[in-house]
């Protein structure tokens, strides 16, 4: 039921998530791994997009991150590497970012974006990275398979434009 930590349904990289295609494991967690949260850097290799291949039944929803500086050739690759690897025809979306509202809050030392930081403005970023994975992965064929990232229920309220 479960692989890498994610439902098999739903393979969350992490919003902060970079790419290696150089790393020799799954995944290296960057900062304090017993604190392992929302806000953890983490770096993925090979074989963690290697291991979709042995669930050949299931169909796939898979998030490239958004919340971190991260150059969009490396979100590019990242989603080209889990294309790849997930078998033909199982992939339902692409999720790009998640949880959005916590970017304004997350970490609490140092957010992500500014405390003004709006649906607006994810708008605008979500339509940028999904013009770069849909001109960056020619496996897609020109289907347009991307999701916005859900929302968080833990999230301050102190923006009230993020109030659904």
């Amino acid at each position: 039921k479960y692989c890498c930590g994610a439902s098999l349904n739903k393979l969350s990289a992490r919003d902060n998530t970079k790419w290696d295609p150089n790393l020799k494991i799954a995944f290296n967690v960057t900062g304090n791994s017993t604190k392992f949260r929302l806000h953890t850097n983490m770096t993925l290799g090979p074989p963690w997009v290697a291991s979709f291949k042995q669930f050949t039944n299931a169909n796939y929803t898979f998030q490239v991150p958004l919340a971190r500086p991260n150059p969009v050739s490396n979100v590019v690759a990242f989603a080209n590497a889990c294309i790849n690897a997930i078998p033909d025809g199982h992939v339902s979306a692409i999720e790009i970012g998640n949880e959005p509202n916590l970017y304004p809050v997350n970490p609490p030392s140092q957010p992500d974006r500014p405390s003004s930081y709006s649906p607006a403005d994810y708008a605008k970023e979500w339509k940028a990275m999904a013009s770069a994975l849909e001109s960056g992965i020619s496996a897609l064929k020109g289907k347009k398979i991307f999701q916005a990232g859900v929302l968080s229920s833990e999230a301050p309220t102190e923006n009230p434009s993020w109030s659904m």
